[in-house]
C-alpha cells in the first residue's frame, strides 16, 4: 500500500463524481475514521478546484471513548469539528464500507449523540447537505483495518486489502468505452418495452417477474458529459424496478451477502408468489425470521439488474464483504424499496397517488442479493409478445 496508490484511488472517485458539473464543495462523508485521506484530498485540491471541503468523519472508537470519559461542554467543543459555510454547489462522496455501516457500534447511543451534536454546530451546513444528498451524492467505498479484518481476518493486512479494491477499477479510457456501451444497451432495454423477464441459473433460480408500464431501465454513471450526478461508484449495472405485484418462482443465491446485524448470509433460496416472498431457506434462521416479517416490508422486489460476468469484478470470483463492488459480480434483486429514478412518473402524481398505485414497493429497506454466474440466462418479454435474449451465460446477447 502507497500514497500514491491512495491518492490515484481517491482521483478515480473525484474524476467519476465531479465531470458532471462545477463543485466548489466536496462532502467526504464516512461512519469510520478518514484521518489517513485529509492530507490527500488537501494535494488534490486544486487539480479539482475545490474551493470548500469538509470530512464528516465517525471514529466510533474515539467517539465512544471520548462520551464515556463525561466530557465537559467546552471539551466538546472542541473535539466537534465546526465547517465552514458550504460555498456554491456541493457533492457528497459517501464511504459505505462494510462492517462500519452495519455494526451494532455506528448505531451506539454515542454515535447518535456525536452525530446529533455535530449537526446542532454545523446547522447550516447540514441542511445543504440534507438538500444535496438525494442527487449530488456518490456512494463509493474504502479501504480501512475493520474491513480487512473482517474480509482477511487480520486488521493487519490493510495493504492487501487496498491492492484488492483498487484493482476494481479501471482505466479511465477503458471504463469511459464501457459506460458507452453501458449507455447503449440501457436504451436499447427501454426501446424494447420489455413487459416480463425470466431467469434460469444451473444454481436453480427459475424466475419470472413482470415490469410496469412506468418502468425505466437506468445505469450508473449515465455518462461523463450527462446531468447524472448521484450514483455508485465502481457500477456496471443496468437495473429497473419490476411490478412489486408480480415475480412467481425461485431465486438461488450466487454470493453469499453479509446483512444487517452482521449476520453472515452463505447460501439462501428465495420463493416468491404474485410478487411476494412466502419463503426462504438459509443458513441463517435469524435471517429468514427478518426478511420474511411483513412489519419489515423485505418481503417485495425494489429493483432487477443486469450485470454481465466479464466485468472486472465479476471475473475476480471473489466476495468483497462489501455491497458496492459485490452487487457489480452478477445479476442481483434488492428487496424492498423501489428506485425513484426507475420509476417514469412525474413527482406531483407519484406524490399524490404514492409509488403502490403505480405498483412498486415502498420500504425503509433496500438490500442486495446476488444470483448471477456464469450459467445466468435472462429471456425478455416484450409488450408485442417477442421473446428476446438478453444475456445467455452471463453474457450480454443484445
Amino acid at each position: 500500500m502507497t500514497k500514491r496508490m491512495k491518492m490515484n484511488y481517491l482521483r478515480k472517485i473525484l474524476n467519476a463524481s465531479l465531470c458532471n458539473k462545477n463543485y466548489s464543495t466536496v462532502v467526504f462523508h464516512a461512519s469510520f475514521s478518514l484521518d489517513d485521506m485529509k492530507d490527500i484530498i488537501e494535494e488534490l485540491k486544486d487539480e479539482y478546484h475545490i474551493k470548500n471541503l469538509i470530512i464528516i468523519d465517525f471514529d466510533n472508537d474515539k467517539v465512544k471513548t471520548f462520551f464515556e470519559s463525561e466530557p465537559t461542554e467546552d471539551e466538546i467543543r472542541r473535539f466537534i469539528p465546526k465547517f465552514k459555510n458550504p460555498i456554491g454547489n456541493m457533492k457528497i462522496i459517501y464511504f459505505n464500507n462494510p462492517v462500519t455501516d452495519l455494526s451494532n457500534e455506528y448505531y451506539s447511543d454515542y454515535s447518535v449523540k456525536y452525530y446529533g451534536l455535530l449537526k446542532q454546530y454545523n446547522k447550516e451546513v447540514f441542511e445543504r447537505i440534507e438538500k444535496a444528498d438525494d442527487c449530488d451524492k456518490t456512494v463509493s467505498c474504502y479501504p480501512n483495518k475493520a474491513w480487512a479484518e473482517s474480509l482477511l481476518g487480520d486488521p493487519d493486512l490493510l495493504g492487501e486489502l487496498w491492492v484488492k479494491v483498487y484493482k476494481t477499477l479501471l482505466d479511465p479510457n477503458v471504463e469511459r468505452r464501457e459506460i458507452v456501451r453501458r449507455i447503449e444497451r440501457k436504451d436499447e432495454l427501454n426501446k424494447m418495452k420489455i413487459r416480463n423477464l425470466t431467469f434460469h441459473t444451473d444454481l436453480g433460480t427459475d424466475f419470472r417477474v413482470a415490469l410496469n408500464p412506468h418502468s425505466i431501465w437506468v445505469s450508473e454513471p449515465d455518462g461523463l458529459s450527462s446531468s447524472s450526478s448521484r450514483f455508485n461508484y465502481p457500477s456496471y449495472e443496468i437495473f429497473t424496478s419490476p411490478n412489486c405485484y408480480s415475480g412467481d418462482g425461485k431465486i438461488v443465491l450466487s454470493k453469499k451477502r453479509r446483512f444487517y446485524y452482521d449476520i453472515t448470509v452463505d447460501e439462501a433460496t428465495f420463493t416468491f408468489e404474485r410478487g411476494k416472498l412466502i419463503n426462504c431457506e438459509s443458513n441463517s434462521d435469524t435471517f429468514n425470521k427478518i426478511i420474511l416479517r411483513p412489519s419489515n416490508k423485505m418481503n417485495r422486489i425494489g429493483e432487477i439488474a443486469l450485470v454481465s460476468q466479464n466485468t472486472p469484478l465479476a471475473r475476480t470470483g471473489q466476495f468483497y464483504d462489501s455491497v458496492i463492488l459485490d452487487e457489480n459480480t452478477g445479476c442481483h434483486f434488492a428487496l424492498g424499496n423501489s428506485l425513484r429514478e426507475c420509476i417514469g412518473v412525474d413527482d406531483k402524481r407519484l406524490e399524490e397517488r404514492g409509488k403502490r398505485y403505480y405498483h412498486y414497493f415502498t420500504s425503509d429497506y433496500h438490500t442486495d442479493y446476488v444470483f448471477g454466474d456464469d450459467s445466468i440466462s435472462v429471456e425478455a418479454e416484450t409488450k408485442s409478445k417477442q421473446k428476446i435474449l438478453l444475456m445467455d451465460k452471463g453474457r450480454w446477447k443484445i
